[in-house]
């Protein structure tokens, strides 16, 4: 028996065949179709459903001995980007990118109908443009006639397990993405449907993660050319498919998951939350339903996070992101600004600060990342809203966790162990696991990490003065800077 993971990201799509030990048989990487334009991106459902096929079928062409075994495949995925589909499961139009800025007009309408506090009292919910409902809004009031026929909008991993079975869900992980999710009754919420006239009907039903939906049908079985069975089953929301694969149960750890955007994840019980007070907290950060039953997750999060070291390459430098690898860290009086991109309000506004003579290359990227760094530890202090102790270790998953330079200065400015899993696609990975966990291979989620669980590198905190200095200077130039900013 094998696992196959899913992981549809902003930027790449990964397809992981692995073994239920953990073992990687066969890793593909392909762009994700995403059509760009001056306010964000579409993503083309059906394009990328025909890739993927098409990248399993060159595997088991490859791998003649397990087109008779039996598969357990899962799927994670970006959040809020949503897919419509038709009552006969035809895709009608590719869906807005998460971060696509049509929507605002829709967003700013919703808050004033319904007023701020609604969401953040009741659903537990800080309200933004990017949540999936303000893209529903948005398709029905420009595409009435497209709209008409929709029969679901579908999440992209759910998108991608129905266009494999034919079968319809939406898990929890994505449908609080939509901003209209109740966490109290773990369901829609009536009241803001009804005052946006949109049926609760138009969301497919819901489900837990890691659940067994059904087997690939004979025609996609007959178009892989394999004779072996392949149980497919509900995904979940990329972070905390990851967060699944790490370990990330109840308080034991923080998980950093660091990729276009960059979050930290505390782990807690859902009635355990639901005791708190947690409107201060969501001034500042976030909570989302994990892809482990009965769990919740606060979150501290930036909008920038990792896009921004490939922005810094690729489009400052002109180079290849390989080229960071010729990229040296030294300490220096320069800051930056990371607002290349922005999710709650707002235009992307970053900056380079404090730029003298002396300064060179080496000096922005040096600042680049320890501003990263200095960003999203300001911004960790909220969980202490939710938790007063944060547990002493934290892992990290994402592309820029194979910077060691910034794992180093995240350690430090933290004070924390942090821990590198030898599974470095670990969004991946938790795709995969979801599909062994609703397949039967492991007898849960605990035990699915378990067993495949192993640390690869180990980061601990050093004496760093001069980080800790640094960083009350960048809060600092942060708030003078903030002044001058022309805000939407």
């Amino acid at each position: 028996m094998y696992l196959i993971g899913i992981d549809v990201g902003t930027t790449h799509t990964k397809i992981g065949i692995y073994r239920p030990s953990g073992k990687l048989i066969s890793f593909r990487k392909i762009q994700t179709p995403l059509k760009k334009t001056e306010t964000g991106g579409e993503l083309y459902g059906d394009i990328l459903f025909s890739a993927i096929l098409d990248i399993l079928r060159e595997f088991y062409e490859s791998s003649p001995q397990l087109k008779k075994e039996k598969g357990y495949l899962g799927v994670s995925s970006l959040g809020e980007t949503v897919i419509p589909v038709s009552q006969e499961g035809k895709t009608l139009s590719p869906g807005l990118i998460w971060y696509d800025r049509r929507t605002v007009s829709i967003y700013k309408r919703i808050i004033e109908e319904i007023g701020k506090d609604y969401f953040i009292e009741r659903l537990l919910k800080n309200p933004g443009y990017f949540y999936s409902i303000n893209k529903i809004v948005w398709l029905r009031d420009k595409h009435p006639e497209l709209f008409n026929k929709i029969r679901w909008f579908l999440p992209v991993s759910s998108y991608i397990a129905f266009s494999f079975t034919h079968t319809a869900c939406i898990d929890y992980s994505h449908a609080v993405r939509t901003m209209v999710f109740d966490p109290h009754t773990m369901d829609w919420d009536r009241r803001v449907l009804e005052k946006l006239n949109i049926d609760p009907e138009i969301f497919p039903p819901l489900c837990e993660s890691g659940v067994a939906i059904e087997t690939v049908p004979a025609d996609v079985k007959e178009y892989l050319g394999i004779s072996g069975d392949i149980v497919v089953s509900s995904g979940g929301h990329d972070h905390l498919v990851a967060a699944l694969s790490m370990g990330l149960f109840e308080k034991n750890i923080l998980f950093n998951s660091s990729g276009t955007t960059e979050s930290i994840f505390l782990g807690l019980r859902r009635e355990e939350l639901l005791k708190k007070d947690v409107s201060s907290f969501l001034s500042y950060g976030d909570i989302t339903c994990h892809t482990v039953i009965d769990l919740c997750t606060a979150i501290a999060s930036m909008g920038t996070g990792g896009i921004a070291f490939e922005w810094f390459i690729r489009r400052i430098l002109g180079r290849d992101l390989s080229y960071i690898e010729d990229l040296s860290y030294k300490r220096n009086d320069v800051f930056f600004m990371p607002r290349v991109l922005e999710v709650h309000g707002g235009s992307p506004q970053s900056a380079f600060l404090a730029l003298g003579m002396e300064d060179d290359l080496t000096s922005l990227y040096s600042a680049l990342m320890e501003s990263l760094v200095f960003e999203i530890f300001d911004r960790t202090k909220a969980l202490h809203k939710i938790e007063e102790e944060l547990p002493s270790t934290m892992r990290i998953s994402g592309g820029p966790s194979q910077n060691s330079i910034y794992n180093q200065l995240k350690s430090d400015l933290f004070q924390k162990r942090i821990e590198i899993p030898k599974n470095r696609e670990a969004t991946l990975f938790g795709a995969a696991l979801l599909g062994g966990i609703g397949g039967g291979v492991y007898k849960g989620y605990r035990e699915a990490h378990e067993e495949t669980y192993e640390v690869e590198e180990v980061y601990y905190p050093t004496d760093n003065p001069y980080l800790f200095e640094k960083f009350e200077r960048y809060k600092e130039f942060r708030k003078r800077y903030s002044k001058f900013l022309l805000e939407d």
